[in-house]
């Protein structure tokens, strides 16, 4: 695999990380169990670097500072391997795949014997640009952990890539044709995404900020229409995969939770008073033309009508304010 890119063939440990380091990180090996037999060969790619890596026998890396920061997806064809990351412990194997984050310093890399390994290097800028908003360093979300590439839409992924890599192998025919690397970088890039997505929609314990940036396209487009679709597209999710996970993590549909944000905003409006010369006039700055169906869900929520609010803000002009309270 990469046959034609290859970077080193050798026995000898200083050789192998040398060879390694020049693409990813400086790191040490500092246990190996038998006769060391790297083979390395990359390709860079557009804004990727494409690898395949096979040390041969079982060893233990510890790994230093990164050169750069980037998104290293790695993706075991045989063997296993495990990650130590602080206190997190992450584990491959044929099928599946580990993702680590830009500038997070992992403790230890573990490779069993002949664990051959595809690996995906990816500049941060090229996940924001693809996806605004997705990566949280806090991990609430974003790309790190491990997926499954040996089923559904992960295993597509996968020949995704390894077609592409096919091709590379093959002379690059396809990859020589006007645009086609920036094509296959979109391709794979955001493919990864969606595969990422649509694995966190059934995990336990996803924190609520794996949802920042739904609810932030939400506020940003209150003033218009907001369909289930469109908030799905905005945050590479498709629609299943975000109805799940508004369901676990806040209890409502993301309509639902569209029309309490605009019921949230117009009553802000009518608190403070002066941004609102009316009710109709609120309510329509939020996308809201239905005044009857805005009386009662406002009554219901806030306990008083929209108009009583008006009312009061004008007899108290110095009570401007507001809530963001959560659905």
């Amino acid at each position: 695999m990469l046959t034609a890119f290859q970077r080193a063939r050798t026995a000898h440990v200083h050789e192998a990380e040398q060879s390694v380091a020049r693409i990813l990180s400086l790191h040490r090996v500092v246990d190996v169990s038998g006769e060391l037999d790297l083979t390395h060969n990359a390709v860079r790619l557009g804004n990727l670097t494409l690898l395949y890596i096979d040390y041969g026998a079982e060893l233990t890396i510890h790994l230093q500072s990164p050169y750069e920061p980037y998104y290293l997806v790695q993706i075991p064809l045989s063997g296993t391997m495990r990650i130590v990351r602080d206190d997190r412990v992450l584990d491959a194997s044929a099928g599946t795949a580990v993702i680590t984050e830009p500038g997070h310093i992992t403790s230890l890399l573990q490779y069993s014997e002949n664990c051959a390994r595809l690996l995906v290097k990816i500049p941060p800028n090229l996940v924001d640009a693809r996806q605004p908003g997705l990566v949280h360093r806090d991990g609430g979300g974003g790309l790190p952990g491990v997926l499954d590439v040996g089923h559904g839409a992960g295993r597509t992924w996968l020949n995704l890539l390894q077609a592409g890599i096919a091709d590379l192998d093959a002379g690059a025919e396809m990859m020589s044709l006007p645009h086609a690397v920036g094509y296959f970088e979109n391709l794979i890039v955001d493919g990864l995404l969606l595969v990422r997505q649509e694995s966190t929609a059934g995990e336990e314990g996803t924190q609520p900020s794996s949802l920042r940036p739904a609810l932030e396209y939400i506020d940003a487009h209150l003033s218009g229409p907001i369909r289930v679709e469109d908030i799905a597209a905005a945050t590479y999710m498709s629609v299943r995969a975000l109805q799940a996970r508004f369901q676990k993590e806040l209890g409502v549909t993301p309509i639902t939770y569209v029309r309490n944000r605009r019921l949230e905003a117009v009553y802000r409006d009518l608190q403070a008073g002066s941004n609102a010369a009316s009710v109709y006039a609120a309510a329509a700055r939020y996308g809201i033309t239905h005044l009857g169906r805005l009386a009662a869900e406002y009554r219901e929520r806030f306990g008083e009508s929209p108009s009583e609010t008006l009312r009061a803000a004008a007899t108290n002009p110095s009570s401007g304010g507001g809530v963001d309270r959560a659905s």
